[in-house]
């Protein structure tokens, strides 16, 4: 991992003057987790200005394009805005944050989707018991 991480933030000067819109780039899966082989590839959560993702909805597949250029392997990038609560949660709970353009801004971030989880699992919770009886 520790490759991956350093090289990715030896690009990040570059990929925060090319996608302003970037507001927290986080590592997540094999990656983050130290399990990658030679063939896994990269997966990165990023949240957005919100402008900006709407004036530009294909900036997530821009941004992979910049990293798997520079990378030379695969690299899937999520949108944090556009992912169930609980996917936020997972990615929130086992990544490695590597980029912020404004760390209140990111606390911010960060709890409100942790109240959206909380929230969300919740609902979740009676509907499966509902469902199951």
């Amino acid at each position: 991992m520790n490759n991956v991480v350093e090289t990715i933030k030896a690009l990040l000067p570059e990929m925060a003057e090319k996608f302003p819109s970037v507001k927290v780039l986080y590592l997540f899966g094999s990656h983050a987790a130290q399990t990658a082989t030679e063939r896994s590839d990269i997966d990165i959560a990023v949240y957005l200005d919100e402008k900006a993702y709407n004036a530009d909805p294909l900036v997530d597949l821009e941004i992979g394009l910049f990293f798997e250029q520079r990378l030379h392997r695969n690299v899937d990038v999520v949108v944090m805005q556009k992912i169930s609560p609980a996917m936020q949660h997972h990615i929130l709970s086992s990544s490695v944050r590597l980029f912020e353009q404004n760390p209140a801004q990111r606390a911010r971030m960060e709890l409100v989707s942790f109240k959206e989880y909380v929230d969300t699992k919740h609902y979740l919770r009676r509907r499966m018991r509902e469902y199951h009886g």
